[in-house]
């Protein structure tokens, strides 16, 4: 579905969620059982909450929420690495094109500390 990340980053999430649901509703109408779907790119997460009102019985698989429990995890079985880590850092986020969006994307979903 090459068409989806321009979709999302053009803010068009209501389109791409549509044209993903179309790839989805394929599957189930031809009798496919769908248990979950990985939604295998970081831009895909902006679609997840329409994707889980639409398909409440699909489990919907983000590496927004994945990942970062993962590694939080591994890294509380790793002191080793966990202890070379700099604590109290600045990030730096540095954007192409600011919209209105990132800034609260930002604030609500960049994890600030480990």
């Amino acid at each position: 579905t090459p068409e989806l990340v321009p979709l999302l980053e053009a803010d068009d999430i209501k389109q791409a969620t549509a044209i993903t649901a179309q790839h989805i509703n394929k599957r189930l109408e031809r009798g496919d059982q769908i248990d979950g779907v990985i939604l295998g790119c970081t831009h895909y997460n902006l679609m997840l909450n329409g994707l889980r009102e639409q398909y409440p019985e699909i489990i919907f698989f983000s590496q927004t929420e994945i990942i970062p429990a993962k590694l939080a995890d591994y890294l509380k079985r790793h002191e080793e690495i966990r202890n070379k880590l700099t604590r109290g850092a600045t990030q730096n986020i540095f954007l192409s094109e600011k919209r209105p969006d990132y800034e609260q994307y930002i604030e609500t979903n960049i994890v600030t500390s480990v």
